[in-house]
């Protein structure tokens, strides 16, 4: 089963939920919360794990946040069969878990940039789709959150130059691993892609209120 949560911010908690929702996590995680310090920062961090504490409900494993552990580039695991991955980005917040395939999650709001600042990032069949697209800003997004989520995947994350990460249509390869690419309808103004070590035919999609 593969399994996304997403769930987005429409009002700052007041500090009775917050606390309520940070009671619920290890002590080493409401430390990692606590230690941002803008509170719109908080309680994203906070919502991404109260997603990941449900999502691993949903696969029986109640208590698994306390079992949390790190690779040496920083990627959070747990042992097992269970891969999950996180991201967050302005007022909304996903979490993939899969018991079928290593996953990794990128979700971006779209926002215009000038685009040539971010010409480097590029193979050159990449850029001309960027500039020839009807939307140049989303196509530039796709092909973002599209890497973002290899990188994330595959562990290293920003360790790897994005431009090492090779987009083909539905696929990326990174060295000589292949990655399924997957978007995922969140919200108007953003952009959510997922990677994943194998096809996934069957995506379960939870929008969660907080």
């Amino acid at each position: 089963m593969t399994l996304f949560l997403y769930s987005s911010i429409d009002a700052p908690w007041n500090s009775d939920k917050a606390h309520q929702y940070l009671s619920l996590l290890p002590k080493t995680m409401q430390q990692q919360v606590q230690h941002y310090h803008r509170e719109h920062d908080q309680q994203t961090a906070l919502m991404g794990k109260i997603l990941l504490q449900r999502g691993l409900q949903q696969f029986g494993l109640e208590a698994s946040l306390s079992n949390i552990s790190y690779t040496e580039y920083h990627r959070p695991f747990l042992e097992g069969s269970i891969d999950f991955n996180l991201s967050h980005a302005e007022n909304y917040c996903a979490c993939a878990i899969s018991d079928e395939a290593r996953i990794g999650i990128d979700i971006e709001y779209v926002r215009p940039v000038k685009l040539e600042r971010f010409r480097s990032l590029w193979h050159e069949e990449e850029w001309q789709a960027i500039i020839e697209s009807r939307s140049p800003h989303r196509q530039l997004y796709t092909f973002w959150t599209q890497k973002e989520a290899v990188v994330k995947a595959d562990g290293r994350g920003l360790y790897i130059n994005p431009k090492e990460v090779a987009i083909r249509a539905h696929q990326a390869r990174i060295d000589d691993t292949t990655w399924h690419l997957r978007p995922i309808e969140v919200g108007k103004d953003y952009i959510a892609q997922m990677a994943s070590s194998s096809v996934i035919d069957e995506l379960a999609i939870m929008q969660v209120d907080l």
